[in-house]
This record gives C-alpha cells, structure tokens and sequence, in this order.
C-alpha cells in the first residue's frame, strides 16, 4: 500500500514537470505575428491553460541569451550558429494590386512590363528575383515605397499605390490579384530557433510542435 501511494506520488510530479506551464517568451516578426500567430494564438492558450505568453515584436537580428527569449521566430537563414533552427514553413513572394489598380492600366502580361508600374518592396524580405521555370527576372521597377513592414505595403496595394511584393499569406494578400501568377521569387524559410538545452523543456517543445502543426495546415508548406 505505502508503494502504491509512492509510485503514485512519484508519477504525479513527473506528469507534473512534464507539463507545459510557466512563462515563455517569444520574438517574433511583424508579419509573422499577424499573419500566422494571431488567427491562431487563442488555441495554444486554450490547450496549455498553464502556460504565460510574452511576445515581443521584433524584426531587428537578436540574441537568444541577452534578450531573454526562448523562441524567436525569424524567416530566412539562421545568422546564427550556436542555435538549433526547427523548419517550420516555406513561403514565396509574389507581385499583387488591387483589381481597380490592374482594370485602369494596359494589361500586364511580361515581366519586362513591371518597369512602368512603381513598386512597393520590403527591403528585408526576398530578393527581387522572379523565378518561372529556369527563368529569372531581376525586377527594375521603380521603387515608391520601401518598407520593412509587409502590411504597410499590402493597405498601399489595395489603395492602388503600386504593386506590392508580399509574401504568399492569406492575411496579407486577401482582397488584392496576383500579377504575373507563374513568377515568384525563391521560396524563404521559416524557422523557430531556441537553445539546444530549452528543446527538451515542454513548454518549448509544446510550443513549436503546435506552431508547426498550424504552419502545416495553412498556405505555407
């Protein structure tokens, strides 16, 4: 009997320790925080009610250690070397405007003709290398408007500004038209990266297993 409450005692804090709680901290960029986690965030909050979220908004380069985060969420390469880099997502750029935009001009039906049309770039986001097939096409449009900020960019698309360079999110490119479909520019990576030692912690790993599975279930692969 005294065995059995101890077994029972023992399981108890190691289902205990094994349960994601406490606080964790994330950095996560503009876009990925409105386009990807917050259509989505209340979920994990409702699955791991013991679990405290702070989330700092961030595109700037950051350190893991000297900002206090556990799990930054950053697209492109890791700069880092000393972090893992969980893949969770792939997403192209392509070139959106506003159907009023497109309907008031000649029609748009080679790469070479986006020289007449100003551009609205993310200046940190993908190269503006167009890519069909084993074609390539360096954009030469004249840039109106430089932003880090892709949502930015998208309201200046729909207001008929130009046409954007955004990634491939529904959150940011609902309501506007895809111009030249078959071009895209290479596909980015998203990655969730985190201390080798904070992967075994469940809270992390709680974490990130989710954001995966809801990357998975969305338009980016």
């Amino acid at each position: 009997m005294m065995l059995d409450c101890a077994e029972q005692a023992v399981g108890s804090v190691r289902q205990s320790l094994d349960a994601p709680q406490g606080v964790l901290r994330l950095s996560v960029s503009v876009e990925i925080q409105r386009a990807l986690l917050e259509p989505h965030l209340a979920d994990y909050l409702r699955r791991y009610p013991d679990v405290a979220l702070e989330v700092v908004m961030d595109n700037r380069r950051i350190s893991l250690i000297q900002d206090g985060i556990d799990v930054a969420l950053r697209v492109g390469e890791p700069a880092q070397d000393d972090v893992v880099a969980r893949h969770i997502a792939s997403f192209a750029f392509g070139l959106y405007a506003s159907a009023d935009y497109l309907a008031a001009r000649p029609p748009l039906e080679t790469p070479e003709h986006l020289a007449q049309h100003p551009l609205l770039h993310k200046f940190d986001g993908a190269d503006a290398l167009l890519r069909r097939g084993i074609e390539r096409y360096h954009l030469r449009a004249k840039k109106r408007v430089s932003a880090n900020d892709a949502f930015l960019l998208a309201r200046l698309a729909a207001a008929g500004e130009g046409i954007a360079l955004l990634p491939d999110l529904p959150a940011l490119t609902a309501g506007l038209t895809r111009v030249l479909p078959e071009w895209a520019t290479e596909a980015l990576p998203l990655h969730a990266l985190y201390y080798k030692n904070r992967g075994f912690a469940p809270t992390v790993r709680s974490f990130i297993d989710w954001l995966a599975a809801v990357a998975g279930q969305g338009r980016a692969v």
